[in-house]
C-alpha cells in the first residue's frame, strides 16, 4: 500500500498523511491549502443555492416556459431514438402490417406507437410517470424493452384490441 504524503506549502515540511482528513502540517501547524479552497467552496456554493432560490422565485414562469420548450424539442429526438432501439436500427414499421394488412407497410413515424406486448402498460405507466422517462428507459435497457415492447400502428392497436375483447367474450 502507498503511503500518502503532503508537503505544507507555508513551511515546506513533506510529511505522512495521517488520515483522509488531515487538515493541519505537524511542524507549523496550520491549515491545509486544500481545506482553505473547501471552506471557500462551501461558502461559494450556500451562497450560490440562496441565490438560485431568489432567482427561481424572480423567474418562476419564465424558467417554466423554457424547461417546457426544452422537454418538448428533446421529446421527438427520444421518441425517434427509442423506436429505433425497438426495431433494432432495421427499418421502423408496423410489426404486424403483414399479418393484418393494416397500414400497407406504413413507416410514417406519425402512425406507429409503441405496444406492450402482454398488454401490462398499465404498470409501465405507473412507474414512468414522468416526462420522457420511458423513451430513456428504452434506449437504456435495449435487450428488455424489446422482449416487452413491440411498434404498431394506430390501426394495428385497434384491430389487437377488438381481437382481446372477442377472446374475452368467449370465455
Amino acid at each position: 500500500m502507498k503511503i500518502k504524503t503532503i508537503q505544507c506549502i507555508d513551511c515546506g515540511i513533506t510529511c505522512e498523511r495521517t488520515g483522509s482528513n488531515q487538515k493541519r502540517c505537524p511542524r507549523c501547524r496550520k491549515i491545509n491549502k486544500l481545506e482553505k479552497y473547501r471552506k471557500k467552496v462551501k461558502e461559494f456554493s450556500k451562497k450560490g443555492l440562496n441565490y438560485n432560490k431568489e432567482n427561481y422565485k424572480k423567474n418562476k414562469e419564465s424558467i417554466k416556459k423554457s424547461l417546457r420548450r426544452y422537454y418538448l424539442r428533446t421529446r421527438g429526438q427520444l421518441r425517434l431514438g427509442a423506436l429505433q432501439t425497438i426495431a433494432d436500427n432495421k427499418s421502423i414499421q408496423c410489426a404486424k402490417h403483414k399479418d393484418w394488412c393494416c397500414c400497407g407497410n406504413s413507416s410514417n413515424l406519425d402512425y406507429l406507437e409503441l405496444d406492450h406486448i402482454k398488454n401490462d402498460g398499465a404498470i409501465d405507466r405507473k412507474k414512468f410517470s414522468k416526462g420522457n422517462t420511458f423513451y430513456r428507459w428504452i434506449i437504456d435497457n435495449p435487450e428488455k424493452a424489446r422482449k416487452k415492447l413491440q411498434i404498431l400502428c394506430s390501426n394495428a392497436q385497434w384491430i389487437k384490441r377488438r381481437i382481446q375483447e372477442a377472446r374475452k367474450r368467449k370465455e
